[in-house]
């Protein structure tokens, strides 16, 4: 099973109808249900219990509830969960706030972390390895594997669907590329989708589709 941590809603919707062509109606997208406790919701759907069951039916996950600053916390308790089933979870990160050798860094102190927590693992601890920017846990009783993966967005998802509808739409109001990127979002979708910034963000995943960043995160996704 596939999960893809997002930094909140608009990359999941990106990324929700990204993967519509491959996955179709094979993918679970957690803003589908606005009142339901969703990291408790993902919990359930990857734990022993739901998981032979729910692989079946979504082969890919998409979360993005929490946003940037709670990203890494979701990433290791759902780590610590999940590690006897075979899962892939690929967490994408906007370059907007760090660089990406620093969010790189960051991510794999944090993997390895993991590993040496005495309030997660009591006895035996998993063990960490790593492959072409793949990181795998291996679960201590031998159950399974957890290849966990980060993409990072070039400065950020919000820029390059701002910079992508200016060239397509409107290439002589250049002055939009230098506003604050989630301003000039609303302004775009006020101008071309009568304030719907979902729809606007949906259609943009076409535009950017074959962006090498974008086409690294599709290939990530088993």
């Amino acid at each position: 099973m596939n999960i893809l941590l997002c930094e909140g809603k608009n990359d999941a919707w990106f990324f929700d109808e990204l993967m519509n062509e491959r996955f179709a109606n094979h993918k679970y997208y957690s803003y589908d249900e606005p009142k339901v406790n969703k990291f408790k919701k993902l919990q359930e759907m990857c734990g022993d219990k739901c998981y032979d069951h729910i692989k079946d039916i979504y082969p890919l996950i998409i979360y993005g509830d929490s946003g940037k600053s709670e990203l890494l916390k979701i990433l290791r308790r759902l780590i610590v969960e999940i590690l006897g089933n075979n899962n892939h979870i690929i967490m994408i990160r906007d370059e907007d706030d760090a660089p990406s050798d620093e969010l790189n860094r960051i991510f794999r102190e944090e993997l390895e972390a993991i590993t040496r927590d005495k309030s997660k693992f009591t006895t035996v601890f998993p063990k960490l390895e790593s492959n072409d920017n793949q990181f795998i846990f291996n679960y201590p009783k031998g159950r399974g594997i957890l290849k966990v993966g980060q993409s990072i967005v070039p400065s950020s998802l919000e820029k390059q669907i701002v910079n992508k509808t200016v060239e397509l739409k409107c290439p002589r109001k250049s002055e939009m590329l230098e506003m604050e990127s989630h301003e000039a979002l609303e302004l775009l979708a006020n101008e071309y989708y009568d304030g719907d910034i979902q729809k606007l963000i949906r259609e943009s995943s076409a535009w950017l589709r074959t962006e090498t960043w974008v086409t690294k995160i599709d290939c990530l996704v088993n």
